[in-house]
């Protein structure tokens, strides 16, 4: 049975509880203030779960079980004044609107018009962004860019006071702050930890926690100053919360109950988070107490978490590898961890995949890239890899984690040639017809000549010239045997190869189907054009489009069918161009033409891997783009419409 994280650790040792007797005592002022009060009037946060929140105009969340307590020990009744968000609240304390307020912390202004009890409430500051932003190791990183608060929050005068150019974006609800980072309408959030993470695990699983203030949360009920004693009665409530029951309160609104289903969407996702935890808040905290108990708990339980994902987790400082986890003993085939640990990463990278490793380690953000490793019995592996730079104290630290896809390979392989296999009937078909003629050519001169010297009719001309075509003929046909040889090479290498000569000699192949489906192929083929890539698996991939094109016009039954192919040079990159006049592809069909085994046609006639493949040979293996969109146009002073597949190419200048 697996289970879904949250920091719970982390957290058990942010949030803290302050308590002392369980015993209640009011004075007779305070009694006599409470009977003729009849009425106290309660503000809160209306959007700040798992502490508190307003739903259907009801009080929940921590403190309203707290408040619970706190009623059983007074008669005097506690109302909610309901409003729409904090910064309404804060103007309603301003305006005596309400007594008392069941967390907020004291600041220089609030204590002009409100009075506070001791914190009952600890919790530190954190920074939510997107997965791909850096680790936020200061404020001052950041400073520029728009980070969201709610409107009247205490830490947005901190931080301005700090940070007098900081750019602050004011907001009404976490709700909505949570949403614009998630949008990428603005760069980070800034709120107390609990509270975030409540709602990043329920609500926005797609944000992360990338940094961690100074500054800590101290929450207190607060209440109006012009009635002090309102302060001295709520005190004695705080300090007499009982223990137990707060730790009930809290495991009730905050403990991560187990579940059955574990979500492979987030994982990497949770990988990424776990590490730069790891490697950030572990590291830190050895730093500056390396005997605290504590802290090597966590690490423990950390580094648990990290040897029990399915990736393999290598962390590098300056290129050598300082930890892994137990899945990297099982992908490079060690025995013990020293036979990694200080050594340079490029050990155990594949020579000619260095370049792209040493490309990538020099990007700021997140990276995923396809890479050969090598393991300790020197076996070559195809590996997918994501990495991640940390610069953390001048030291540069790099998180890399790291899938064997070899199995994901092999498959690939055997897709392609499926996808061959099922082009091959028709070839062989075109070729059939492509012989017919010269065999008949050949067989009509051989057996001409027999018989005109049999009859001494045969001349030196027509000798010589019977000779011609039949010489001709026979290079026709051997021309065309290489041409299917070639196309059914497996492609292990790049080559150097004229991209017009490829397109005519699949268009050679079928030709004769070309021809009994009436359809006309109009060229605009830049002779010059060279790519460097692999031939026959780009063959394979213009003869898929193609083949779809031509199939769906005979299906539609277009009288004047027409498909058209060119070939450009734009800059660094090659651009290659199919389109037909078949009305184009149904909208609710498009985004899903490149998915494995999606096909529009019958069973019999195809199994939907034809631009699977072609997306996988262009996008992975030779670095390109392939799109395909609908598209009107005009030709012979008449208008059509029909699908476009645009594939885009990086050339290699001389």
């Amino acid at each position: 049975m697996k289970k879904k994280f949250i920091f719970g650790l982390f957290i058990l040792n942010s949030l803290l509880f302050a308590s002392n007797s369980d015993k209640i005592s009011l004075t007779k002022e305070e009694q006599n203030y409470l009977k003729n009060k009849k009425e106290i009037k309660m503000c809160l946060d209306p959007d700040w779960l798992p502490f508190e929140a307003i739903d259907k105009n009801k009080h929940i969340g921590m403190t309203s079980d707290i408040f619970d307590i706190f009623r059983k020990h007074i008669d005097t009744k506690i109302k909610l004044v309901p409003t729409n968000n904090w910064n309404e609240s804060i103007e309603y304390a301003k305006a005596r609107k309400c007594d008392i307020y069941s967390l907020a912390s004291a600041t220089p202004e609030r204590l002009k018009y409100m009075n506070f009890t001791t914190p009952y409430l600890v919790t530190p500051i954190i920074i939510v962004t997107l997965p791909d932003k850096p680790f936020i190791d200061s404020i001052s990183t950041i400073k520029n860019k728009k980070i969201g608060i709610v409107k009247g929050y205490a830490i947005a005068n901190e931080l301005r006071k700090k940070y007098p150019d900081i750019n602050i974006v004011e907001l009404k609800t976490l709700d909505e702050g949570l949403e614009k980072v998630s949008n990428g309408k603005i760069y980070a959030y800034i709120d107390n930890l609990l509270v975030c993470v409540y709602n990043i695990q329920r609500k926005y699983t797609n944000l992360k926690i990338s940094g961690r203030l100074n500054e800590k949360v101290k929450l207190s009920v607060a209440t109006r100053s012009d009635e002090p004693i309102l302060n001295s009665i709520f005190q004695k409530f705080v300090d007499t919360l009982d223990e137990e029951k707060k730790q009930s309160i809290y495991t009730k609104w905050v403990w991560v109950k187990e579940s059955r289903e574990f979500d492979y969407s987030i994982l990497w996702y949770i990988s990424i988070i776990i590490l730069i935890s790891y490697i950030v808040f572990i590291n830190r905290q050895l730093r500056l107490s390396k005997k605290n108990k504590k802290l090597k708990k966590s690490y423990a339980e950390i580094q648990n978490i990290i040897d029990t994902t399915i990736e393999a987790i290598i962390i590098s400082e300056n290129s050598i590898c300082t930890n892994i986890n137990k899945s990297a003993f099982k992908l490079f085939k060690i025995k013990n961890k020293d036979e990694m640990i200080g050594k340079p990463l490029s050990a155990f990278i594949a020579p000619e995949s260095q370049e792209k490793v040493i490309k990538s380690m020099k990007k700021e953000l997140m990276d995923t890239y396809e890479i050969n490793i090598i393991n300790s019995l020197g076996e070559t592996i195809p590996a997918m890899v994501k990495g991640q730079n940390l610069d953390l104290n001048n030291k540069k630290i790099r998180i890399s984690s790291i899938i064997d896809i070899s199995e994901l390979k092999n498959k690939e392989v055997q897709l392609v040639q499926t996808s061959k296999l099922e082009s091959m009937k028709e070839i062989i078909e075109n070729i059939s017809h492509h012989w017919r003629q010269p065999l008949s050519s050949i067989s009509t001169a051989a057996t001409g000549m027999k018989i005109q010297k049999e009859y001494g009719l045969l001349v030196d001309e027509e000798f010589y010239k019977n000779c011609d075509e039949i010489n001709d003929n026979a290079q026709y046909l051997s021309e065309t045997i290489n041409n299917f040889q070639n196309f059914l090479k497996e492609d292990n290498h790049k080559s150097k190869f004229n991209l017009k000569n490829s397109i005519d000699n699949f268009l050679t192949l079928l030709n004769s189907n070309i021809k009994s489906s009436d359809i006309e192929v109009i060229l605009d083929l830049d002779k010059d054009i060279q790519i460097e890539g692999y031939k026959s698996e780009l063959t394979q991939c213009l003869m898929n489009i193609f083949n779809n094109a031509k199939d769906v016009l005979i299906q539609k039954d277009i009288k004047k069918r027409y498909i058209f192919i060119s070939t450009s040079l734009i800059e660094d990159n090659v651009m290659i161009v199919i389109k037909d006049n078949a009305g184009g592809i149904p909208e609710e069909v498009l985004p899903k033409i490149f998915e494995p085994y999606f096909t529009t046609k019958h069973q019999s006639q195809g199994t939907g891997l034809g631009l699977y493949m072609s997306y996988n040979l262009i996008v992975k293996k030779m670095n390109g783009k392939i799109e395909a969109l609908n598209v009107s146009y005009d030709y012979d002073n008449n208008k059509y419409n029909g699908a476009e597949f645009k594939i885009t190419l990086p050339i290699k200048k001389d």
